[in-house]
């Protein structure tokens, strides 16, 4: 019986002991895993972008900065900037605009960086039209517009001005120009040498012939030719030096009726400057160019976008405290980083 009673406590106490064993080796395993997944945790964060114009990749950020990547895990902007997006338009891509302690920079699809954000442009555009190509804009903290050819070289400045719009047509450079006054003629064209050639108008623009028209109270009259401008040179193009500075101060507040007609003579007396023949020629390469209006795929043909540095809502907190926000000065709306405001533009197209 004494014997029979040892084997049954010792098997209980075996029992007893294989349970605990049991127990701790279920705790330290949970202990384990628990740990590894801890070492696995990762602080980048990534989101798939897909653009209208079909571009995808991510965007993925860390400790509160962004950078971007191909589908493929391939860097394409390093993880370093405070904002970064995508800018494409008409179903192109331009590349991805960056920001920096309030400065823009620009880098290419590919990843290229084009503009750093150590230049100190206040803000960048991408824009392209079928006469100058592909072009970045934007304004600098002291004031004046800036642009850059394609290759992101600067090549010139124009101060004094709100919008303007480099233009290449018959064999002639030159700028379509809005000033932001509260006459409401406020376009006039440039030339490439600054000089105030056509306008001002309420708005401005130049047939396939190169006659150049404006409006005066919904009404268009013709203000001259592009004949009249005698700047040739592209200074997009990549061969061209930088350094061309503009200045507002050509620009004229005269009445529309005697800068329509002063702009008219000036089209008549240089006529025979042997420039007219030259346009006329490469105009009519093509026997049937048509001018056609399209609305701005950026803004719907509106003029006008959300501010994107208060979301459009006017006002954005600065520290604790709601301020008036200085980009669109608290309308909530700015001019159409697209169109500049035009709302569309005419192209030429053949048929």
């Amino acid at each position: 019986m004494k014997h029979t009673l040892f084997l049954l406590v010792f098997a209980l106490g075996m029992c007893s002991l294989n349970g605990s064993a049991q127990t701790k080796k279920s705790v330290s395993k949970t202990t384990t895993q628990t740990n590894v997944k801890q070492k696995n945790v990762s602080n980048v964060s990534k989101e798939l972008k897909v653009e209208e114009c079909g571009f995808e990749w991510y965007k993925v950020g860390k400790n509160g900065k962004w950078g971007a990547e191909d589908k493929n895990g391939k860097v394409l902007v390093p993880i370093e900037y405070g904002r970064i997006e995508y800018q494409c338009t008409s179903g192109t891509g331009f590349g991805f605009r960056v920001s920096n302690n309030g400065y823009d920079g620009y880098y290419s699809p590919k990843g290229e960086c084009v503009i750093p954000c150590s230049r100190h442009y206040y803000t960048i555009n991408a824009d392209r039209n079928s006469s100058v190509g592909t072009y970045y804009w934007g304004r600098k903290k002291d004031g004046p517009l800036f642009f850059c050819n394609e290759s992101g070289e600067e090549v010139c400045q124009i101060e004094g001005y709100s919008l303007a719009e480099p233009k290449y047509e018959n064999g002639k450079f030159f700028w379509k120009i809005c000033l932001n006054t509260s006459d409401k003629n406020h376009w006039c064209i440039m030339d490439g040498n600054g000089k105030q050639i056509f306008g001002p108008a309420e708005y401005i623009y130049c047939e396939v012939d190169g006659t150049v028209k404006g409006e005066f109270n919904g009404s268009y009259k013709r203000l001259g030719n592009l004949s009249a401008i005698t700047t040739t040179t592209n200074p997009f193009a990549k061969t061209v030096k930088q350094g061309i500075s503009y200045t507002s101060t050509s620009y004229s507040s005269s009445s529309s009726s005697s800068i329509a007609s002063s702009n008219n003579n000036s089209s008549n007396g240089n006529s025979g400057n042997g420039t007219t023949q030259t346009v006329v020629v490469e105009h009519h390469r093509d026997p049937i160019p048509v001018q056609e209006w399209h609305a701005c795929v950026g803004c719907g043909g509106m003029g006008t976008m959300g501010c994107d540095g208060c979301g459009g809502s006017g006002t954005k907190y600065i520290g604790d405290r709601l301020h008036r926000c200085s980009r669109c000065n608290g309308r909530g709306i700015i001019p159409c980083n697209v169109c500049f405001g035009n709302k569309g533009q005419y192209t030429t197209v053949y048929r």
